[in-house]
This record gives structure tokens, C-alpha cells and sequence, in this order.
């Protein structure tokens, strides 16, 4: 691609879309390891506080939101948009919610 011009686009149902056609899917790392994180949370709830499975649990807890984290950071750009203009798009105010915004 020496010499040409590509354009690139971030959205909402797409996470990139380039010129040629080339699309990105999304990442949506929250909504598909939400069900982990319930599930370590109740886990977490039901050991008495103080003991060894209780610390264990919370562990495997904190280690589940760190993993997310980190996966959203990977997937962060930097754009300038208007945020509350797009929350309010019936299109789904949740999705652009759970994008990394910086």
C-alpha cells in the first residue's frame, strides 16, 4: 500500500472500518465475562469472611475484573466524539457504555 490513502473509521457495531472494506469486529469483553464474574461474586458471598476459601474466592475474583481490564486497554482508541449525543441513540446507550473511552 506504499503511496496510498486508506481511512479508517471506529464505531459502535464495528471496531474498525478501513477504506477497502476490511471490518474489525468489536470486542465486547464485559458483556461475554460478565457470567464468570457473577459467578465468582456468588461464590464469594457464600464463604465466611476471614477464612481461606473466602480469600481464595476473592482472589479469583480480583483476577476476573483485572482480565477485563486489561482486555479493554488493549482495544482503547482515542477519538474525539460525543459521548452523550451517542448514549442517548436508541441504538443502545449500554454498548457504547461499556467501550474504553479515554
Amino acid at each position: 500500500m506504499t503511496g496510498e490513502t486508506a481511512g479508517l473509521d471506529f464505531g459502535l457495531k464495528t471496531f474498525l472500518t478501513v477504506s477497502d472494506g476490511t471490518e474489525v469486529i468489536s470486542p465486547e469483553f464485559f458483556k461475554r465475562d460478565s457470567k464468570a464474574i457473577a459467578k465468582a461474586n456468588r461464590s464469594v458471598s457464600g464463604k465466611q469472611p476471614g477464612s481461606g476459601n473466602h480469600a481464595k474466592a476473592s482472589t479469583h475474583l480480583a483476577r476476573l475484573h483485572r482480565d477485563v481490564v486489561r482486555k479493554r486497554n488493549d482495544w482503547q482508541w482515542i477519538e474525539d466524539l460525543n459521548l452523550k449525543g451517542m448514549k442517548a441513540l436508541a441504538s443502545g446507550p449500554s454498548k457504547v457504555a461499556l467501550r474504553k473511552w479515554p
